[in-house]
């Protein structure tokens, strides 16, 4: 039998079941009656701590009262929120709810339920059988008669075309407003292809409601979509001209001028837009967004974007999501430091979000701050004690600073917490907690932690290179190496760290020619900043191959280079001693999303 799902949160709307069995007038004092309130009650006990066999509970109550109309609504209502069901089910419920709008069409909270079902159903023939029902009843239920309106209006029937903008009438006198009212009007007689019908709602709205700016920017679109621009844009100048100034109205102008390619113009209604409150907020976020994106490759637009952040941080100096989208445009700009403290604003009153956390630690390492990232990993292990996610960055950092007990402890403690039906992270866990026994020179530790991110994910690439050349420094079991570094370059070929790998597992195996082969690769990329262990390969690879002369050269590269390695990594563990600074007000100023923590790829 097909199985069907529905989302009853969305479907069923405000439905609010403020009915309980023990306040039904229908109650019989006998042993069935009272054995139905308690499984009903339990049963409802039960699904408000997310325990859906709280419905078994309300079926079987309703099995002992197989003629009471209103449980059986409720176990509906049930069955629709809390399970999956087959259709015949489904049906089955459909009419309980149907049948209580028959039995109490005045009760509107019932009424409003099955309304809902039918719309997201698009069964708009029983949705305009009871919004009849309440539109007759209450009308002043002006949102439900619009509903039933738009029904009627989409209708083949001109008697049910002409009872809805009845209903619009009605409700447009009732309300005073045109927004809505005008808004459906304009668009049954687009369908209609009645242009003459579309300017008599425009007359109206102009006549009737001249300061209403919601519908004037309604009258502007519509001249646009018949093609007369000039009057479109005149009537979008008139509704930005009401006073108060309309967000509203500047944010649609603005988009009919993008739309002409009037970027002059786009951006001086943006402005106005963004300074106004009437505005939503997700739309000035959406605003903010597509005009620091449009602007960021330009750098003499820089200030303009700091203008924009700024006067929306002056408005909205709480809203998470904007201070989310300033430090991401930040840290594209790299000033990690300011990005991370608008992360942290965000922190202090709301710290309930790891991937905030995980944002400012990875900003802090991208700034090479590690002091800094060790701090705020510290802080966000108070909120989430068991995260994994959180155990494995800061084991991560303090293996860039050589602090490799600290970075084993935080390592253990990643695996322990670890999610172990997420095979890729888990098997990564371990291969990380390989790579730290690795620069401890635990063989035996190393080999066993690769082998077990193996053993969990066969496909895990970073560990597969990572063993394999951990094998050829040792060197043992070269021809396994040399299957995981070829399974490797198989994978990535254009990755040069893996490239190196594979070239130096030749060179143990006694393999010069082809070990040269493939370290020209990796010296011919000019973008690759070339480290002193790959130049060291080279050196010695060119040697065995019969150039001495190049050998030396590359043996001299490898020792300037090691210098400045020694050098930043000295700045590194300097940095990671230093105490986090105090958070200072800084000039406040996007990438669409927030930065993630730096991969590093390296057999090291």
């Amino acid at each position: 039998m097909r199985k069907a799902t529905i989302s009853i949160l969305t479907l069923l709307g405000v439905l609010a079941l403020t009915l309980t069995l023990s306040a039904r007038t229908s109650l019989r004092p006998d042993s069935d009656r009272l054995k139905a309130e308690y499984l009903f009650i339990e049963g409802e006990n039960r699904l408000s701590v997310s325990d859906n066999g709280g419905v078994e509970h309300i079926e079987r109550a309703a099995q002992l009262c197989p003629d009471d109309e209103e449980l059986a609504y409720y176990v509906a209502i049930h069955r629709l929120m809390f399970t999956h069901f087959d259709s015949a089910t489904f049906e089955e419920s459909k009419r309980a709810l149907r049948r209580m709008v028959e039995l109490h069409p005045e009760n509107l909270s019932t009424d409003n339920t099955y309304v809902n079902l039918c719309l997201q159903l698009n069964d708009y023939k029983e949705a305009e059988w009871v919004l009849n029902k309440i539109d007759s009843l209450h009308p002043e239920e002006t949102e439900l008669s619009l509903t039933l309106a738009k029904i009627l209006l989409a209708s083949d029937d001109s008697l049910k075309n002409r009872r809805g903008l009845a209903i619009i009438d009605r409700v447009q006198t009732a309300q005073n407003d045109y927004t809505q009212t005008s808004e459906a009007k304009i668009r049954y007689y687009f369908q209609k292809a009645d242009t003459a019908g579309v300017i008599r709602v425009i007359d109206e709205i102009l006549d009737k409601a001249p300061n209403d700016a919601a519908a004037v920017v309604e009258a502007a679109f519509a001249y646009e979509v018949i093609g007369n621009a000039e009057m479109s844009d005149s009537l979008f100048r008139l509704a930005c001209a009401i006073e108060p100034p309309s967000g509203w109205a500047y944010y649609n102008y603005a988009e009919y001028l993008l739309m002409k390619e009037d970027t002059v113009g786009y951006n001086s209604r943006i402005d106005m837009a963004l300074g106004l409150d009437n505005l939503d907020f997700d739309i000035k976020m959406g605003l903010l967004k597509k005009a620091t994106q449009n602007l960021y490759s330009d750098p003499s637009q820089a200030s303009r974007i700091e203008s924009l952040f700024s006067g929306m941080l002056e408005q909205h100096p709480h809203e998470a999501d904007l201070h989310d989208l300033y430090a991401s445009y930040l840290y594209a700009e790299e000033r990690f430091n300011e990005s991370a403290e608008q992360f942290s604003y965000v922190l202090d009153s709301d710290p309930s979000s790891v991937d905030r956390w995980v944002s400012v630690i990875a900003i802090y390492n991208s700034a090479d701050e590690y002091g800094k990232a060790i701090d705020v990993c510290n802080r966000a292990l108070t909120y989430f004690p068991t995260s994994s996610r959180l155990y494995s960055l800061k084991s991560g950092i303090y293996t860039v600073v050589n602090q490799y007990d600290s970075a084993i402890a935080n390592a253990h403690k990643a695996i322990e917490f670890a999610d172990t039906t997420d095979i890729k992270t888990y098997s990564q866990y371990y291969s990380s907690t390989g790579d730290i026994y690795q620069k401890l020179h635990m063989t035996d530790s190393a080999c066993y932690y690769y082998d077990r991110a193996l053993e969990i994910n066969p496909n895990n690439i970073l560990s597969l290179n990572n063993y394999a050349y951990y094998l050829s420094t040792i060197p043992r079991d070269l021809d396994k190496a040399l299957d995981m570094a070829l399974k490797v370059i198989n994978a990535e070929p254009d990755n040069y760290t893996y490239v190196d790998t594979y070239a130096w597992i030749l060179y143990q195996k006694g393999e010069y020619f082809q070990a040269k082969q493939y370290i020209d690769k990796v010296l011919a990329d000019e973008t690759y900043k070339t480290p002193s262990e790959v130049l060291e390969h080279a050196a010695a690879i060119y040697e065995k191959n019969g150039d001495s002369a190049k050998a030396e050269e590359f043996t001299e590269a490898a020792a300037k280079r090691q210098v400045e390695e020694q050098e930043e990594q000295e700045q590194a563990e300097g940095r990671m001693k230093q105490k986090p600074e105090t958070k200072a007000a800084k000039k406040a100023s996007v990438k669409q999303s927030a930065p993630k923590a730096k991969s590093k790829k390296s057999k090291k």
